[in-house]
């Protein structure tokens, strides 16, 4: 019952996967454009 249920969730979680993968693309591109942010500056100090 369970691996059917895995089995019917299969197609929504891996288009959420999908979905979210773009989403962090795109947040690391807009990351990667404000080269000038002093919290990033820090970030990459303290790390």
């Amino acid at each position: 019952m369970a691996l059917l249920f895995v089995y019917r969730l299969f197609p929504i979680i891996t288009f959420f996967f999908l979905l979210y993968s773009s989403l962090f693309e795109k947040i690391l591109l807009f990351d990667s454009l404000l080269k000038n942010n002093p919290l990033k500056k820090e970030r990459k100090v303290s790390l």
